[in-house]
């Protein structure tokens, strides 16, 4: 098994060195996330705060790793943000604290999962439970209009408020706002985190290459 290991890429010293691309051409495209989850179940974080000064929880997914590892998982996971360097260190960390955001990457995470960490996959449901209650997880752009008693889709864009539709009901509102969103922006739309969940019709799917 060592010999096998040694062979796909991993080193004696991997937290200092390993052939990342060498480990990764070896996992089918989808099992990625498997092996991602449980890269996260030892070397990533899930938290959340209640502050006195702030106004509702505040929320931290991050994982923490050689730099060419963060970078994959970054992109695997498309997250936006800054990798910093640890200091003194060759490790990096990476980390958000959108809320929608942390619910997508629960979503890709833990897709078919049977085998995770108990510990990690349980602050995981804590913090979607949180989210949901603080309504953190709504789309934006959707809101009852009593006029017609119907749910309405809208949008701001170009400095003037846009009207998509009236809907019967919020989940058809939510489509048509997201829709609307990925046929004007793309993948850079405010809220891509939410396509997969709502079935957005997209030209492409989604693919990490490395």
């Amino acid at each position: 098994m060592c010999q096998t290991l040694l062979d796909m890429g991993f080193t004696h010293t991997k937290s200092y060195e390993v052939d990342f691309k060498k480990i990764i051409s070896h996992i089918p495209n989808h099992l990625l996330h498997h092996f991602i989850r449980g890269m996260f179940d030892g070397d990533g974080s899930i938290r959340y705060y209640d502050y006195d000064y702030a106004k509702g929880y505040q929320y931290h997914f991050g994982y923490t790793g050689l730099k060419e590892v963060c970078e994959f998982v970054a992109k695997f996971l498309r997250l936006k943000t800054k990798i910093i360097r640890e200091r003194d260190t060759n490790t990096y960390t990476l980390k958000t604290a959108n809320a929608p955001m942390i619910k997508y990457i629960y979503n890709v995470l833990y897709k078919d999962a049977t085998i995770y960490c108990e510990r990690k996959y349980s602050i995981f449901q804590e913090v979607l439970k949180l989210i949901h209650a603080e309504k953190k997880d709504e789309i934006k752009g959707v809101c009852w209009y009593p006029k017609l008693e119907k749910w309405m889709a809208a949008c701001h864009i170009d400095k003037t408020n846009k009207t998509i539709g009236y809907y019967n009901t919020k989940r058809e509102a939510e489509i048509a706002r997201l829709q609307y969103e990925y046929d004007t922006f793309g993948e850079n739309s405010m809220q891509w985190f939410f396509f997969d969940e709502y079935g957005i019709t997209r030209q492409n799917d989604y693919e990490v290459v490395i």
